[in-house]
């Protein structure tokens, strides 16, 4: 009984990550920015999170336990890739927001032409550093196996500091152009999923104190975060939600309307 409620919540988030995986692919498809690109990276890495759980969770207790080593490997794969690997996306995120920010007037020339490619270079050698510390340590940190609502998952003994890296630089700048966002422009969305954001992963950024329940609140989190984000870049969804037609749902952005289930499945090029 608990384990399929477990599987059913989980299941809920692998369907919402889905989702916002399919409208950011659209969206990069028709308009291949630099922002699309990132943001999309980050929610591959986050759809990936949510369907490495939900096989975990799927799969019979017996099964499981068959095969620790198995799921151990599939369970730090997560961390790696989201963790370690694509969370530092959110700092390119929040650089090339602070380029279409009004309230940081005059600190934007950084990010004109002349400097574009200088900053590019600055922006990969800090997600590179802070990305290859926490994966140096996660790949061979120990894990240990905890049990909510019958889901079995691997989760590391304890966040190193190195680990906790990539979460501190992310928070602080979520929270700190948040906080601009709120007062200069009065926009409290990224305000509200960078709050949801870091109380769903506090275990991630604390070294022992967690709740085993927190990989029900991931991936919600993720998304009103991603939602936000994609917010503030202008981009929205809009469905007609009286005919509950999923062929009715547009990807808004700046640059044209792009259907969510349209022909805009065209192939990615980074």
């Amino acid at each position: 009984m608990l384990e399929g409620l477990g599987c059913a919540v989980l299941g809920l988030g692998a369907v919402g990550s889905s989702i916002l995986l399919l409208a950011t692919w659209q969206l990069y498809a028709r308009h291949p920015t630099l922002a699309h690109g990132v943001i999309l990276v980050f929610v591959l890495s986050h759809a990936y999170s949510c369907y490495s759980l939900l096989v975990g969770g799927a799969l019979p207790l017996r099964y499981v336990y068959e095969r620790p080593d198995l799921f151990e490997m599939l369970h730090r794969s997560r961390y790696l890739v989201f963790d370690c690997a694509s969370l530092p996306c959110i700092l390119w995120l929040l650089v090339l927001l602070a380029y279409r920010a009004p309230f940081f007037g005059s600190g934007t020339m950084l990010l004109n032409e002349s400097w574009r490619i200088g900053l590019l270079i600055v922006c990969s050698l800090v997600h590179l550093v802070i990305a290859g510390l926490a994966a140096s340590d996660c790949s061979k940190y120990p894990f240990t196996i905890e049990n909510c609502l019958g889901v079995v998952y691997w989760r590391p003994t304890r966040f190193t500091p190195r680990m906790r890296g990539p979460w501190l630089w992310v928070t602080r700048g979520l929270w700190l152009f948040a906080a601009c966002s709120l007062c200069m422009e009065r926009r409290g969305w990224l305000l509200l999923g960078t709050a949801a954001f870091r109380l769903a992963f506090h275990g991630h950024m604390s070294q022992f104190r967690y709740w085993p329940s927190e990989i029900y609140m991931q991936p919600l989190a993720t998304a009103m975060l991603c939602a936000a984000l994609l917010a503030n870049f202008d981009v929205g969804l809009t469905c007609n939600w009286r005919t509950l037609d999923p062929g009715s749902c547009l990807v808004l952005a700046p640059g044209g309307a792009v259907p969510l289930l349209g022909s805009g499945m065209a192939t990615l090029q980074f």
